[in-house]
């Protein structure tokens, strides 16, 4: 499935620093996996809604 083609740009680069998170954490390089998820957290919205809302 390719899911990236109802996600923003900034969605697609979001779930890439996420994989790159998981490299780090997985080589044990838990500063760079820092870096990147907060990274990620900057641009997370104050209130998320974490199921889609008919209009």
């Amino acid at each position: 499935m390719n899911t990236q083609s109802f996600m923003t740009a900034t969605e697609t680069a979001d779930v890439e620093q996420v994989d790159k998170a998981i490299l780090a954490i997985q080589a044990g390089d838990t500063i760079t996996a820092q870096n990147f998820l907060l990274d990620v957290m900057k641009r997370a919205p104050t209130q998320y809604t974490y199921q889609f809302v008919d209009s």
